[in-house]
């Protein structure tokens, strides 16, 4: 397959540098495979863990419905105080 990209030259240098591989095809195909191999190990550490180990491992901080009109301003203080209703052992 063919296409065309720019990208930034400083960012390719460091890849060569880092890599010594010398063409741009071959710093791409190296970024594509290492970012699919990533994700499939990512994938493959998750399956048969435990639901809540996944969550908790996710830095996942939790969610909440409100009522208030504007969050933008005082959000932190409103989920902290539906967390602790939902969640009374913080």
């Amino acid at each position: 397959m063919s296409c065309q990209v720019t990208i930034d030259d400083a960012l390719l240098l460091q890849a060569r540098e880092a890599t010594g591989l010398g063409s741009d095809r071959e710093l791409l195909e190296l970024g594509l495979r290492t970012l699919i191999r990533s994700r499939h190990k990512r994938e493959l550490d998750w399956k048969g863990q435990n639901p809540l180990t996944r969550l908790l491992e996710s830095d996942f901080i939790g969610c909440a419905d409100s009522d208030a009109a504007d969050l933008s301003q005082d959000y932190k203080a409103e989920l902290a105080t539906i967390l602790a209703e939902k969640h009374d052992h913080r």
